[in-house]
């Protein structure tokens, strides 16, 4: 194996790792941003912040709270808390869904 061939292997091997690390994570996510979605969609008015203290503390899916802790944190405990991982998924939903008014912090504009 040529040395470049070598690298490119290292990297490959470095890139899956990193997928299946961060895959959990990833479906975490999403689920949350799904859930953040359907609670604003059916009428919610909690603001970014306070989504994210529920799905964290309150929401239930058969008698459990998926998304008090995040999936597998490493040992290095690399990802933050919870909390703050579903502040910005909720975020970018209101984004997502053009409802700016649902993120605190953002001036209301005057029409």
């Amino acid at each position: 194996m040529t040395e470049k061939a070598g690298t490119a292997a290292k990297a490959n091997v470095s890139k899956n790792a990193n997928d299946i690390k961060y895959e959990k994570l990833r479906d975490f996510k999403n689920k949350a941003a799904k859930v953040i979605e359907r609670e604003w969609k059916n009428g919610s008015t909690l603001l970014h912040h306070k989504m994210a203290k529920y799905l964290c503390e309150y929401y239930q899916e058969n008698n459990k709270h998926p998304f008090g802790h995040l999936p597998n944190i490493d040992k290095d405990g690399d990802f933050p808390s919870s909390e703050k991982v579903l502040r910005e998924v909720a975020k970018e939903v209101a984004k997502k869904m053009n409802r700016h008014d649902l993120i605190s912090g953002n001036k209301k504009t005057s029409q």
